[in-house]
């Protein structure tokens, strides 16, 4: 887990939500006295005032508007007043409570080391390590700053995102695991200037806070312990790269399930409980149990990568790895086999009935469309003489005669005469059918209609 605990601040202040990184005191302190430095309630430092400008060695950065709190600090949006660029600041701080003159200046003087030391990454390379750019530490100020360039420093991080979407699929926790490992990959090849034996350098605080994501789904690690640690009023502890494997697995089970993993009786959900584990993929529930120390351990992030990488699929895998809960759902699944068994002969019978005739029709339809004229004047064949036709009266067929179809001559003159250039005339009447013999009863009661019809015998059938 994550060594880095900002509410280890609280113990030293009397802060009513026994947070004071976090608290909006020390916000509505400054909201309504401008300049305050502490917060009325608990005496814990104020955030900075909008438009307070820090100065660099690399420029001056002007404050815009406060983020969050993260880590052991806040977070702030800014600029660089000379180009305009955006920034991203975080603030942490020194108060005398708990770090006299000399520890101060101790991390000071660490905390310079970070933006020095920084860690580059090879050209054309992405390993999503969201480094500062700056540190601006004056000597005779309780607070201290890194500088992150870009907007990436101030992106969502998992727990926000884990609160607002609810747990991931799978697939998407398989994503963040084949970043974040190759990432660690990286982290980890790079020699640490902290530590007094030779290892690579660890994350150390590697959580749902410390990894950011994009709305592109792409992850970014931030807050290193060996940054994050320095406002930490307890002795440094050494980071292994071990450790990191571990917490991802953490962090993988908590975006899975979306529940933090069991540190305690508060917390749900225990990695160790078979029952707590989701059943849509069991080969990514293997492989976290590895990751966790759970199971045999990877020795390193670049093979654990590589076996995420041959991870089969969950659709692919299903079939082949029984179910993890204890109780098999085979036999409640049973029947509805059955039923598709069952189901499969009629479907056929069916389909082989209706999708002959209906492709058949089809086909048929399309060519005779393709047959089709385009116009009255490209049909051949048409003897001069009289051609009487007819529709209902008052009808749609009325109306389509008095339509302008494609030229300027209405419906009823292309059918009067279709060829200028030739005599046949087809001439419109108006459709007046019959009376019907019947309708003759409409206004007879019942007993006259049936005295008609015993008194007429020669009345028409049907």
């Amino acid at each position: 887990m994550p060594i880095i605990d900002s509410n280890a601040l609280a113990k030293f202040y009397r802060c009513t939500q026994n947070a004071p990184l976090g608290c909006r005191k020390p916000i509505e302190t400054t909201e309504k006295i401008p300049g305050a430095k502490f917060c009325l309630e608990c005496g814990f430092p104020t955030t900075l005032p909008v438009q307070t400008e820090l100065r660099g060695s690399l420029g001056t950065y002007r404050i815009s508007e406060m983020l969050r709190s993260q880590g052991m600090g806040r977070l702030y949006r800014g600029t660089q007043i000379s180009n305009g660029q955006s920034v991203v600041v975080k603030e942490y701080l020194l108060p005398k409570q708990y770090f006299n003159a000399v520890e101060a200046q101790q991390r000071r003087t660490a905390l310079g080391q970070v933006a020095k030391g920084n860690l580059t990454t090879p050209k054309g390379r992405e390993f999503r390590l969201v480094s500062p750019s700056e540190t601006i530490a004056d000597p005779s100020s309780d607070r201290v700053y890194l500088i992150f360039s870009g907007e990436i420093a101030a992106l969502p991080t998992l727990k926000q995102t884990l609160r607002e979407t609810g747990a991931f699929s799978a697939s998407q926790v398989r994503q963040v695991l084949n970043q974040m490992l190759q990432s660690l990959h990286f982290l980890h090849s790079q020699p640490s200037s902290f530590a007094s034996v030779a290892i690579g350098t660890a994350h150390g605080n590697l959580g749902l806070d410390s990894l950011l994501i994009s709305d592109k789904g792409y992850v970014y690690v931030c807050d290193l312990a060996s940054w994050e640690q320095l406002f930490v009023p307890a002795p440094r502890q050494v980071l292994l790269p071990s450790q990191d494997l571990i917490d991802l697995g953490s962090v993988a089970f908590a975006l899975w399930t979306a529940q933090e993993t069991h540190s305690g009786s508060d917390a749900p959900l225990n990695p160790r409980e078979a029952q707590h584990w989701p059943q849509n993929d069991p080969p990514l529930r293997d492989f976290l149990l590895r990751l966790l120390g759970l199971d045999t351990p990877f020795n390193s992030a670049a093979e654990a990568r590589q076996a995420l990488i041959k991870l089969p699929q969950p659709e692919t895998a299903a079939g082949s790895h029984e179910n993890f809960s204890p109780e098999s759902p085979a036999k409640s699944n049973r029947k509805y086999w059955l039923l598709s068994l069952l189901a499969l002969p009629v479907l056929g019978g069916l389909l082989w009935l209706l999708l002959p005739r209906s492709m058949s029709n089809s086909d048929a339809e399309t060519a005779n469309f393709k047959h089709l004229l385009p116009s009255f004047a490209d049909v051949n064949g048409i003897q001069p003489g009289q051609y009487p036709y007819t529709g209902e009266a008052l009808g749609t067929w009325t109306i389509v005669l008095d339509k302008k179809p494609a030229s300027d001559r209405k419906m009823r003159a292309l059918l009067t005469q279709p060829k200028l250039d030739m005599a046949a005339i087809f001439n419109y009447r108006t459709y007046a059918p019959q009376r019907s013999p019947l309708l003759k009863f409409s206004k007879q009661t019942p007993r006259q209609i049936l005295r008609s019809l015993v008194y007429q015998p020669n009345y028409p059938k049907g």
